[in-house]
């Protein structure tokens, strides 16, 4: 066990070690920010949208982001997630581990892996699988739940994503007609910074199209799915199928309700892999006690219990050695050095443009974290408000005379990410128009207006 948890750990941070997630620079600078000036109320790093209020839902995160990043640098960060990500496995799987207890372990670790990174997030599935424990757990539930309250007060300080926690737990209090720890858990969440602000931020994300329609990891999974998920997919709904009885009727209800939020938003996934994990594990527990109490032998039973983990076995392996290759692959172009325009900041520090500077919508963190001293138009934490998106999608797509908007704006500067089509033909369009490029690299081009 110790030695593929390692393995585990190592695997997510040489992952995470490719991949500089969009949105890790402002969770930094939001850090930062609270630590010297207190909570932010409006947005201090747009100058599209100064006066919009701007609830970090992942506050506590972004603090302890930032000490770590001060302390120990990107290595740090990386390793504390890799950390949380595979304490997130020991939580599903448990500490005493059977001989087929690898095959979910294996299986969980090859589909959380294209998640891993320095994200806050990562502690909120922790959280999540911590709670499942615990609520399908009959003697931890008597123990444990009267400290729900006081759980959920710290989980959303953590990460909005808190919800999904009171979700079950909501599921849990209509079945058993006691809703006494639910209500306190609910009002807990409301001691925060924000106070009802955390919802109405949580609420607005989680409605709005624009969000859903135009970032990745918001569209629905049903619209990407591919063999590689099918496993994951097909082993809960066949082990719930043949011990139907023997789930819990929370875990049941749970499963199919998360199901549904899942295939329709690929952001739950995670939780819905966190939930999975626990349906499968109890699935092979249920198995193998069917197989000893219907074998007239415990030999035969050894044997058909065998002969199923010897077939998982070679599917789970082969499964995970295409799911860990593909996202090796996948997540390679975008590490800061191939991504993000690590040459350009440098020319820019070297060369500050007096207005403002249009960018990518990815690369709005990255300046933000890279470039404090100048405001970005728009990024990861705005695609929810108010129509700023579709602004932005306008002037990329050409729509939008970039004259009047660079006008209204005081944008002098245009950094153009050169493997975005609608970003080249941008920049053709400003060269006609009296811009000028003064810098390119192999990741990016800058353009002024003198």
């Amino acid at each position: 066990m110790c030695l593929f948890l390692l393995a585990a750990t190592l695997g997510f941070y040489f992952k995470s070690s490719l991949y500089l997630d969009p949105d890790l620079g402002w969770e930094l600078r939001t850090g930062e920010l609270i630590l010297s000036q207190g909570f932010p109320r409006t947005d201090p790093f747009s100058y599209t949208m100064p006066k919009f209020p701007f609830v970090p839902h992942s506050w506590l995160s972004d603090i302890a982001f930032f000490i770590t990043e001060q302390q120990f640098g990107f290595v740090g960060l990386t390793m504390l997630t890799s950390i949380a990500l595979t304490a997130t496995l020991v939580a599903i799987l448990g500490l005493s581990w059977q001989s087929w207890t690898y095959l979910p372990a294996l299986l969980l670790f090859a589909h959380f892996l294209p998640y891993a990174g320095v994200r806050p997030q990562t502690f909120s599935w922790l959280l999540f699988a911590l709670f499942l424990r615990i609520l399908f757990d009959v003697k931890a539930l008597a123990k444990y739940k009267k400290y729900f309250p006081l759980l959920f007060l710290f989980w959303a300080q953590v990460h909005g994503a808190v919800f999904i926690g009171l979700f079950a737990l909501g599921i849990h209090a209509v079945i058993e007609r006691k809703v006494g720890i639910f209500l306190l858990s609910v009002l807990a969440t409301l001691i925060n910074p924000y106070g009802i602000g955390l919802w109405r931020e949580v609420f607005t994300t989680l409605t709005s199209l624009s969000t859903h329609a135009n970032v990745n990891e918001w569209a629905p999974i049903i619209s990407r799915l591919d063999y590689r998920l099918v496993i994951v997919f097909a082993l809960p709904l066949l082990f719930i199928s043949r011990y139907w009885n023997s789930y819990s009727s929370l875990g049941k209800i749970l499963f199919f309700m998360l199901s549904g939020v899942m295939l329709m938003s690929g952001k739950i996934f995670p939780f819905w892999l966190v939930l999975a994990g626990f349906i499968i594990v109890q699935g092979f527990e249920f198995f193998l006690k069917d197989i000893e109490q219907n074998s007239p032998s415990k030999k035969g039973a050894k044997t058909r219990f065998s002969t199923l983990i010897y077939v998982l076995g070679i599917a789970v392996i082969v499964n995970s050695i295409i799911m860990s290759i593909a996202t090796i692959q996948s997540y390679k172009p975008l590490s800061e050095e191939r991504y993000y325009p690590k040459k350009a900041i440098t020319y820019l520090k070297t060369n500050p443009p007096q207005g403002n500077i249009f960018a990518p919508f990815g690369w709005g963190g990255y300046l933000i974290w890279k470039l404090p001293e100048k405001r970005v138009f728009i990024d990861g934490r705005m695609p929810h408000w108010e129509n700023i998106l579709n602004e932005y999608s306008e002037i990329i797509s050409l729509q939008s005379p970039f004259a009047k908007v660079a006008e209204s704006y005081n944008i002098n500067t245009v950094l153009v990410q050169k493997n975005r089509t609608n970003f080249v033909l941008l920049a053709k369009e400003l060269q006609k128009n009296g811009w000028k490029k003064v810098y390119e690299d192999e990741v990016s081009l800058i353009l002024i207006y003198r």
